[in-house]
């Protein structure tokens, strides 16, 4: 089922447009990474790249209960996101007011369009996946082996610089589809 225009990724009409959204995407997130030096400007930066991602994925309509429902940022396990996300609270997302949830249920994660697991919930990880397969959620983490164990993307630290790697196969299955441009942006994919 292909996903729906309008709710998540914006298509450029023109290459000069995919530029200008390529280099504005550079400009606005390297320099940040590159600054990256303590755990607080880690998550910060890591953040900021999971509230990108939304730019360039589109969500199914089966995604959302309703026009008006919010899109939900979900974190399970322990947050190292500290005061990152407050911010959030007067964004939009595909004209969608945006909220983030702290969860502990493997049930309150369905409920969610991201959810990002935490290192504190490595061990758990591959049974709340499982549990996810199918529902379009994007599934994020940043422990090694995360895209291994059934996630969809992880944020890596490389040379002190947060890049990501993504496996499109699983979120192509969940019905969430990931556009070209992040992937060409990817670490690494992993099929």
């Amino acid at each position: 089922m292909p996903a729906e225009k309008g709710v998540g990724m914006r298509v450029p009409s023109a290459l000069p447009n995919f530029l200008l959204v390529m280099t504005c995407l550079l400009v606005l997130c390297l320099p940040q990474v590159q600054a990256s030096a303590s755990q607080n400007d880690e998550y910060q930066v890591k953040a900021a790249f999971i509230y990108n991602f939304t730019n360039y994925i589109q969500w199914p309509g089966r995604a959302f209960s309703g026009g008006s429902s919010p899109f939900t940022i979900c974190i399970m396990g322990r947050s190292p996101f500290g005061n990152s996300f407050d911010s959030l609270a007067r964004e939009t997302i595909g004209g969608r007011r945006a909220q983030v949830r702290h969860i502990s249920r493997i049930e309150d994660a369905k409920e969610c369009h991201i959810l990002f697991i935490s290192e504190s919930e490595q061990k758990n990880a591959p049974q709340i996946l499982r549990s996810l397969q199918g529902r379009p959620v994007l599934t994020i983490g940043d422990y090694k082996g995360f895209c291994q164990d059934g996630g969809m993307i992880n944020l890596v630290m490389v040379k002190r610089k947060v890049r990501f790697e993504i496996r499109p196969g699983v979120a192509k299955r969940a019905g969430v589809h990931i556009g070209p441009q992040l992937l060409a942006l990817a670490r690494e994919i992993i099929e």
